[in-house]
């Protein structure tokens, strides 16, 4: 587009829009039919981009601010200019480059025009310090000969390998923090490889510079060296206005109403509850922001650059525009998020007198983009083309002002408003030797020397693109503690396949376009889930347990108390009793026996009786509330209730009925049992299991835990609760002994674990919560534990995974109790952020997809979907809820998928890691929360033994975060919230910790969520209990806290920041606490030392060591607890 204008400059051709046509004047002869024709076919285009480069707002001239010893700082500089006090951003905005000169240079004329451009602009000899006599940060512009500036020349020649010791200089270089007190802020350096080659290298602190700034510095260099070169004088004329003047003009212009309509603009864009774009990166996300980067480059091909172009004709838009669009769609895609931020930078130099200077004038636009997945890209584009168009007629309004109107309760772990910046560069910001300079620099040649070393990244990801003729060339800058080269790879990829397919069909709805290469759809869809194990066919199993009983006919099977039953005595019994139920209730195949009993021998012969008379059986737990019992008799129509009467009524007769087998009634397809699961509704819903269903999950389970004849294991779950079916199954047909934990023994865990020892049990199943109450180290016999359905705490996984195999198993009961597992053998285990719920098991297959049933990148959270062979038939009853949730596959035509409700993602490795349930994901203040990775992160702390997090509405009808926690500490509030906030987003860090002597559980041995009690003002981690100053400092401080907070009473434990103090506040907090003891201790201090009683052990400290140096292992409330980030926006 820019070579385009440029033509019809050339050509004597003006263009503007007016009165919203496109109007052009031109000599006679000047408009040829080809160019025409062109401009014809680009005319929506470039009305769009002149939109783009002008602003419509009317300017007041800006007036210079006239002599004063010192200047306001602008909004941004001030943002700046705080952050810049913090250790970790001290380099985030250095500017640095290198140029590699090849050819002759006059270095002496070099430096002259370096010294000149410095004497023309004021902001290159600006410093920033606070003016006592204004008590604020202000900038103080410094003579040209006292702002101590200089070219450095190193001849590197006489060294060993200059080139390598030139990128060491320039890399450290790069790096080195600027005293923004003191200055110069502009750094230049000659490095001399060869007698015709140098590295010109230069750093320049982004507070009085930006990317448009460099392109005018380079500009001004090269003139004013080609003038002195030539023995001339510099004839440029003096600059009419400054950066302190336009810093000036813009807080009058803030201050007054000329800005209004733009700031009533952005307002209203950002109106509601503002998104937080919920971008899935590979590593927790730092409690703090950090700024560690890395950059890797791309190129788009000429095709889809030329299908974008037609694109951007076709819908009268710009690159920009599309590229946008398609941002939006991807990250939609990978988030199902349809309200969107991202940020953008613009130059900031709609008024006319700033085209030329150097100065901190770039602004970020917040571009918000509310869309709906079902529209088109098409309707995509036009949404966000008019919100560009917005955006650009109103770009003066400052960001910075725009976040402080807006009130956004800050994240210190995050940028503001925004995590990812996109930057459409323009090819004359590079500084490479001019077309139009070549003649006059025929004997020197500039060229790019890319730096090395450390980069830093200012948000999650920048986005830079930039056309050129072989294509858009993509340059991508990420943060290094959220993202790996892996992950960045694949980001590329699936934005160049996905803008691939929306330049040839831009009609196609949002959800419908693929963006997943080949090899990774095979991934998921083939080879994540081989895992072909052959089963017989026509099994059931009561006929499998037939079978393995016949094999052990004197072996005990099964054990309760001091009773037990051998495999003979078990098939027999069982055998009578089937004969019992077909002759009494003629029971047939898929009939339902409702067994309610107490857990012993006579209850697992309950199950196989039924099982070999036809029927499929229904538990029903003794400990069930009447009404449920009830309505679960009625609802799965029971043919019989076998309960003690009725068993009974059967040992009366027993010696009636043959101990041989029944005929066969029941084939694979028929149920085998149906278990009752909580509903949504209220009311429980059963979940019909066939016989080739759970056949498939014992099988593949014996297989893969390698089960073998005399295996010991124990019966530990309630018969109502579907494990208590695996449980007892995979023991009995893998030939081993199952031994039956009665409710008593279950309720002393020293007794259970003396039982576990004393009859050597090789395998149990137990509730992660159940654990706690053991002594794991105790176990000395058990060498497989199986726990699932809730997380483990990690510190009992890695005690036990000393002395056996750790099964992480997960499934839910319409997929017949296990779907996937995850085996730590022993010895294996590493300790890690997440235990993985690991691969289908065998013949089954897990999909993770997004809400239109697509298939999501791997590392992206997705709704778990389960298929295969152990699939429950359905719900009985429940037709609707049934075609819900059992949908058919779209991978394998004619079979079904069950959908969870569960998230989850892939791992590189091929393997799953469980990210909680939909119903669990929760909004605090715009920020998706999963309440599981808090559990987790709590649970590691020291002292911490079990852990819930939920979300619960409040009196005021806010939205809190309340932490539940059994721990021997007493009042663990105030550790627990400094120990999260060091490794959570403050966002995630609950605002209330309610101690328990234990968590309540239902009788499947989960965690009871509804009898958690409701937390109280007691229980809020901002709670503090009122601490007088203990000597002199304290006293001190907590005068200057009252002053400058406005509170009548401070307690020297509390937070500086819970008590309403921000970033600003602790600038004045710093000059307050130095006036009052005549120090001068650094912001950066402040930020982490944030209670009286800390600040003033940091200042008795530091005067009697006569040092800054921090007392940071006294620090209990770091920077974590910060209510204000100070995060600003990108270059």
């Amino acid at each position: 587009m820019k070579q385009f204008l440029k033509t019809l400059r050339n050509a004597g051709v003006i263009l503007k829009v007016a009165e919203g046509e496109l109007k052009l004047t031109a000599p006679k002869g000047a408009l040829t039919p080809e160019l025409l024709q062109e401009l014809k076919a680009r005319k929506a285009e470039l009305m769009a981009y002149m939109a783009e480069q002008e602003s419509q707002a009317e300017f007041n001239a800006i007036a210079a601010a006239g002599p004063q010893a010192s200047y306001p700082l602008s909004p941004s500089q001030y943002r700046l200019w705080v952050l810049s006090q913090l250790e970790d951003a001290l380099v985030a905005y250095n500017m640095p480059a290198a140029k590699l000169l090849t050819g002759t240079l006059d270095v002496a004329s070099f430096e002259k025009a370096l010294h000149a451009v410095v004497a023309r602009h004021e902001i290159l000899r600006t410093v920033f310090r606070k003016d006592e006599q204004l008590d604020e940060v202000r900038q103080f512009v410094l003579a040209p000969d006292a702002c101590g500036f200089a070219l450095t020349y190193t001849d590197l020649t006489t060294g060993e390998n200059p080139p390598a010791t030139a990128r060491a200089y320039v890399e450290a270089e790069a790096i080195r923090p600027f005293d923004l007190s003191a200055g110069p802020l502009f750094r230049a350096t000659l490095l001399r490889l060869g007698p015709d080659e140098l590295v010109f290298f230069f750093n320049i602190h982004h507070i009085i510079s930006d990317g448009w700034s460099m392109k005018v510095l380079t500009n001004e260099l090269l003139g004013y060296y080609q003038q002195f070169r030539l023995g001339q004088r510099p004839a440029a004329a003096p600059l009419r206005i400054q950066y302190k003047d336009f810093a000036a003009w813009q807080r009058n212009e803030l201050a007054g109403a000329g800005l209004q309509s733009h700031r009533a603009y952005w307002l209203e864009q950002m109106q509601g509850e503002l998104p937080v774009l919920e971008l899935q990166h590979e590593q927790p996300r730092p409690a703090v922001k950090t700024y560690n980067g890395e950059m890797v480059h791309f190129r788009l091909g000429p095709d889809v650059q030329a299908g974008l172009k037609q694109l951007n004709e076709t819908y009268g838009g710009t690159a920009f525009m599309g590229i946008m669009a398609a941002l939006n769609t991807l990250f939609y895609r990978y988030t199902g998020q349809e309200d969107i931020v991202l940020g953008s930078p613009i130059a900031g130099r709609e008024h006319a007198d700033l085209e030329n200077q150097i100065g901190f004038y770039i602004n970020t636009l917040a571009l918000r983009t509310q869309f709906s997945g079902q529209g088109s890209f098409a309707q995509l584009y036009e949404q966000v083309k008019t919100n560009l168009l917005g955006a650009y007629k109103h770009q003066l309004y400052p960001f910075d002002q725009l976040v402080d109107d807006l009130g956004v309760k800050r994240d210190i772990s995050r940028s503001p408003l925004f995590d990812v910046m996109v930057v459409m560069q323009n090819t004359d910001l590079n500084f490479d030797t001019p077309d139009d300079s070549a003649q006059a620099f025929s004997d020197l040649r500039i060229a790019t020397w890319k730096l090395g070393g450390r980069l830093v990244s200012k948000y999650d990801m920048t986005l830079a693109f930039t056309e050129g003729t072989q294509g858009i060339d993509v340059a991508i800058q990420y943060n290094t503690d959220l993202f790996s080269p892996a992950y960045i790879q694949r980001f590329f990829n699936h934005f160049a396949q996905l803008l691939a397919h929306i330049v040839r069909a831009p009609e196609t709805p949002l959800h419908a376009f693929e963006y997943l290469s080949q090899e990774e759809i095979h991934r998921q869809t083939i080879h994540y889930n081989d895992n072909h194990l052959s089963i017989p066919e026509q099994a059931t199993l009561h006929q499998l347990f037939a079978q393995r009983a016949a094999t052990l006919l004197p072996e005990r099977a099964v054990v309760f108390e001091d009773r037990s039953l051998t495999y003979q005595q078990l098939d027999e019994l069982s055998n009578q009793l089937a004969g019992y139920l077909i002759d009494q209730y003629q029971l047939k195949p898929n009939d339902r026996v409702g067994i309610k009993l107490e857990r012993n021998e006579w209850y697992v012969v309950a199950v196989l009786a039924t099982l070999k008379a036809g029927g499929a059986f229904v538990p029903i737990d003794l400990a069930y509330p009447e009404e449920r019992i009830s309505y679960m008799q009625r609802n799965s129509e029971l043919t019989v209730l076998l309960n003690d009467s009725e068993l009974a009524d059967f040992q009366e007769q027993q010696d009636n009925y043959s101990t041989l087998a029944p005929a066969p009634a029941a084939t694979p397809q028929d149920l085998a049992y149906v278990i009752y699961t909580s509903g949504s509704t209220g009311e429980p819903k059963g979940v019909m299991i066939e016989h080739r269903a759970i056949v498939n999950t014992v099988l593949t389970e014996i297989h893969s835990l390698e089960m073998q004849p005399g295996i010991r294991g124990m019966q530990f779950m309630s018969s109502s609760f579907d494990v208590s079916v695996w449980e007892m199954f995979t023991i009995l047909l893998a030939g081993g002994e199952l031994h039956i934990a009665s409710d008593a023994l279950k309720k002393d865990a020293a007794a259970y674990t003396n039982y576990l020892n004393d009859n050597r049990i090789d395998m149990a199943a137990m509730p992660p919560v159940y654990l706690q109450l053991l002594d794991i180290e105790a176990l000395r016999h058990l060498k497989q534990l199986v726990t699932g359905g809730e997380e483990t705490n990690r510190k009992l996984i890695q005690a036990f995974s000393q002395q056996g195999d750790y099964i992480n198993a997960y499934g839910p009961t319409e997929a017949s109790v296990v779907a996937t597992t995850h085996i730590i053998k022993k010895g294996t285990y590493t300790d890690s952020a997440k235990i993985p719920i690991g691969k289908p098991i065998g013949n089954m297959a897990v999909y993770l997809l997004d809400q239109q049933g697509n298939l999501l990148p791997e590392g992206m959270v997705g709704q778990l979907y389960i298929g295969g062979p152990g699939l429950s038939r359905g719900y009985l009853n429940r037709p609707e809820l049934t075609a819900e949730r059992f949908v058919p596959n779209p991978f394998k035509p004619g079979a079904t998928l069950y959908d969870t409700g569960d998230l989850a993602r892939w791992t590189p490795e091929g393997t799953l890691v469980f990210a909680g349930r939909k119903d669990d994901q929760v909004k605090i203040r715009g920020h998706r929360v999963e309440l599981r990775e808090i559990e987790n992160t709590l649970l590691t702390a020291p002292d911490v033994r079990e852990a819930v997090v939920l979300a619960r509405e409040m009196s005021d009808q806010t939205r809190e975060l309340v932490a539940y926690i059994v721990s021997p500490t007493a009042e663990p509030a105030k550790q627990l919230k400094a120990y999260l906030g060091q490794r959570l987003p403050a966002y995630m860090v609950p605002a209330y910790f309610v101690q328990l002597d234990r968590l309540p559980l239902t009788s499947n041995g989960k965690i009871n969520k509804q009898a958690l009690p409701a937390p109280t003002a007691q229980h809020a981690a901002s709670k503090i209990d009122y601490v007088a100053p203990a000597n002199e400092i304290e006293e001190t401080l907590v005068q200057i806290w009252k002053e400058l907070l406005g509170k009548d009473q401070i307690s020297t434990s509390a937070n500086f920041f819970d008590l309403g103090g921000n970033s600003i506040k602790i600038i004045k907090l710093n000059q307050l606490i130095n006036a009052a003891f005549s120090k001068s201790y650094k912001i950066a201090t402040l930020f982490n030392v944030v209670t009286i009683k800390d600040q003033a052990a940091f200042i008795g400290q530091a005067a009697s060591q006569d040092t800054d140096a921090g007392l940071t292992e006294q620090i209990e409330e770091s920077v974590q607890s910060l209510d204000e980030s100070l995060e600003l926006f990108n270059s």
